[in-house]
């Protein structure tokens, strides 16, 4: 259903207050005038001034608005600083409502860490000192976010979600009137979802009669208001309602109401979700045809402007949904032509998917730009001889294998893997790779894997002669080191040359050679800021540095402004960086270490793209330190999209911090063979790690599968 936004921001009580100097009003106009970074600079400079006057009434309103702020952002770790510091500040005033929103923020921050007994205890807190101020609209506007806790954890804690259900619903009459439909809404979706997941049975017909009385009371209030948008919600809501009781002629009469009225007002993240449930309403009804044309029809909403923020509906619902109906009709297609022609569409939903995962992940609309520039790729003339495509496609009862081959033809298969199965097995697989597990236990889980992922298609591999795979990986898949996948005789890597492609459509292809031929290599040897020193990189650099005509910045001169300053400048074709490196499931969180502090990738980007701008885009970047966290796979999707976001053709990195004595064996070779002109960057990559396998001590595939080539694989 659509997500519940309940984050209380502190905004809603400056009105009515003022001070002399950061006064609050002044701030909370200048929330919607300033950007991200110059808000974030006011909002500190305003935490010193009133830490210096002693208010720490004052220093609380500030530390839960940053907080906030931070977390609305994306940037939860550091929205949990402020909060757990605004928390502290909770018994220094008398002031119930500023309590009741401390508490609020800090259950916000811990439920987006997904630290859900602690939301629920700073919840229950909230409330009870939202109670204390006689604020109607704060008691709501907790008890919202209590009742999306329990709806999100399958909890009800110690709230019980029928009282706090009926609680809230008799708190949406006492809000003040231009207040009552949006809460109302916002109560009305939280109990339809509370519905949908089966949760408390014996609640259940309370709750579906008391959210149907309240939407049909909203719907007469939105309608005399005029507004579409609250109007698009309620009908939806109620077709929801009326789905779960298999009144089926009414669901559909309802989501087509609702559709229409987000038409209507150009609302399309609301359009591609009401297209996909009434596709599930279809499916329901054994109509796959109508299905199919609703769940398309949802597809290109979300495309053009679906937000899961907005709306809760992820682009897997109905990219995935409509694939397993074209699935089903590939399968009993009446030709072999038929058949292509589904598996293509297949392809390019999953094509289409990829794309809209990384603009959720990075925030970032000109992703889609991008994809509309390339709408009409060709994804066959890519497969060039030797080479093969996988799109492996994860349903929740099984995995498909989309092969392309080199003669354009799309082999399937089904492996009867389902979701969770293979989410746990690469989450273990990823956990055991270390050079302390049982070698036989990591053996067999890699032959486990290797029989639901290759072992498949591997008759057509052998029978097309294939030597490379372009792997375009979902969900759990973006963390897998595929290259260590074991047959029972030799790895993955000893066969084929493998790269990760976030995306065809967002991928650069292009082997020609770039007119410059400079390097920019920097890299930090040093322990500095509590991270271990890499004694191996002096020599690193040093082997790298002798390839190509270069600029060196190696420890103290590793810093940010005279990084900045060489990557702005431009004209290289390489960029190898030898440093501490991580990817979080929040990218903006995202750095690289540098001697002085720590270089955001959004600000790595910024350096990139001015490369791009002047036509000199850089060729291969190299980043031999970086580190995903294991079993999470957002993180896996910064990684995966690493080369896209920078605006470099190619990323060479690593899923984890390997050794760096061989990392510093593997790096120069792999940059070498690409030197040499006859390996692609994926066969350079391959001829690296069988280096390091035919290496003593260095077998493991702890030391040489993390490594992963991202993008343009040639």
């Amino acid at each position: 259903m659509v997500a519940t936004c309940v984050v209380l921001s502190p905004i809603q009580l400056w009105a009515s207050e003022s001070e002399a100097s950061c006064d609050r009003v002044t701030i909370a106009k200048r929330i919607h005038q300033l950007g991200f970074q110059p808000l974030i600079d006011e909002l500190t400079d305003c935490l010193s001034t009133v830490r210096k006057r002693g208010d720490k009434t004052e220093e609380l309103y500030f530390q839960s608005l940053m907080s906030s702020i931070l977390l609305d952002n994306g940037l939860p770790d550091k929205a949990h600083h402020h909060a757990l510091l605004a928390d502290d500040l909770v018994p220094s005033t008398q002031d119930a409502q500023l309590k009741a929103i401390a508490k609020n923020v800090l259950g916000d921050v811990e439920k987006n860490l997904a630290k859900e007994a602690m939301a629920a205890q700073s919840y229950a807190k909230a409330f009870e000192y939202a109670e204390l101020s006689s604020n109607t609209q704060l008691q709501l506007d907790v008890l919202l976010s209590q009742l999306a806790l329990m709806v999100d954890s399958g909890h009800d804690y110690d709230y019980g979600f029928a009282p706090s259900y009926a609680k809230a619903q008799a708190l949406t009459d006492a809000v003040a009137t231009e207040n009552q439909l949006i809460d109302g809404v916002r109560l009305a979706n939280v109990g339809v979802e509370w519905l949908e997941k089966g949760y408390g049975t014996s609640d259940q017909s309370l709750i579906q009669r008391l959210s149907l009385n309240k939407l049909v009371k909203l719907l007469d209030l939105a309608r005399g208001a005029n507004d579409q948008r609250a109007e698009s919600m309620i009908l939806g809501l109620l077709a929801a309602l009326y789905q779960q009781q298999n009144r089926l002629n009414e669901a559909e009469k309802l989501y087509n109401q609702a559709i229409f009225a987000a038409h209507e007002i150009h609302l399309l993240p609301m359009v591609s979700h009401w297209n996909a449930r009434l596709g599930q309403l279809y499916v329901k009804a054994n109509n796959a045809d109508a299905a199919i044309a609703a769940f398309g029809r949802s597809v290109d909403s979300f495309v053009l402007g679906g937000q899961s923020r907005v709306t809760g509906l992820t682009p897997e619902s109905p990219h995935l949904a409509l694939s397993q109906l074209l699935l089903a009709k590939a399968n009993n297609a009446n030709s072999a032509e038929n058949q292509q022609q589904y598996l293509r569409q297949i392809r390019e939903l999953m094509e289409s998917l990829r794309v809209v995962e990384l603009r959720e992940y990075f925030q970032d609309s000109c992703l889609v730009q991008d994809d509309q520039k390339s709408n009409a790729i060709n994804i066959d003339a890519l497969v060039t001889a030797g080479t093969g495509i996988l799109y492996p496609v994860i349903f929740e009862q099984e995995t498909l294998l989309l092969l392309t081959l080199p003669n354009g033809k799309i082999v399937s298969t089904s492996t009867a893997i389902s979701q969770s199965q293979l989410t746990h097995r690469v989450h273990q697989f990823r956990s055991m790779m270390n050079p302390s597990t049982n070698p036989r236990q990591l053996r067999n889980l890699s032959i486990a894997l290797y029989q639901a992922l290759i072992d498949p298609i591997a008759t057509e591999i052998e029978a097309n002669q294939l030597h490379s795979l372009v792997i375009v990986p979902g969900g759990v898949l973006r963390s897998l080191p595929f290259s260590a996948l074991h047959d029972g005789k030799q790895y993955l890597a000893e066969r084929l040359a493998i790269a990760i492609a976030p995306s065809l459509t967002l991928t650069e292809i292009d082997q020609q050679p770039l007119s410059s031929n400079k390097m920019f290599v920097g890299g930090l040897s040093e322990s500095v800021q509590g991270f271990p020193g890499l004694r191996f990189v002096k020599p690193e650099v040093a082997t790298i540095s002798s390839l190509e005509n270069n600029r060196t910045l190696l420890d103290q001169q590793f810093t940010k402004p005279k990084i900045s300053n060489e990557l702005a400048a431009g004209g290289f074709n390489w960029v190898s960086l030898s440093t501490h490196a991580s990817i979080d499931r929040h990218f903006k969180q995202s750095y690289l270490l540098t001697f002085d502090g720590k270089m955001s990738f959004d600000e790595m980007e910024a350096l990139f793209q001015r490369s791009r701008l002047r036509q000199q885009p850089v060729d291969l970047l190299v980043l031999s330190a970086c580190e995903t966290a294991v079993g999470d796979d957002k993180a896996a999707m910064g990684l995966a999209g690493l080369a896209v976001k920078a605006g470099v053709r190619t990323a060479m990195a690593s899923l984890w911090t390997v050794n760096d004595q061989f990392t510093s064996e593997l790096v120069p070779f792999f940059l070498q063979q690409i030197k040499q002109g006859n390996l692609t960057k994926a066969q350079a990559l391959q001829a690296a790690q069988q280096k390091l396998l035919s290496t003593k001590g260095a077998q493991h595939p702890y030391y040489w599968a993390g490594f992963v080539i991202v993008g343009n694989w040639l």
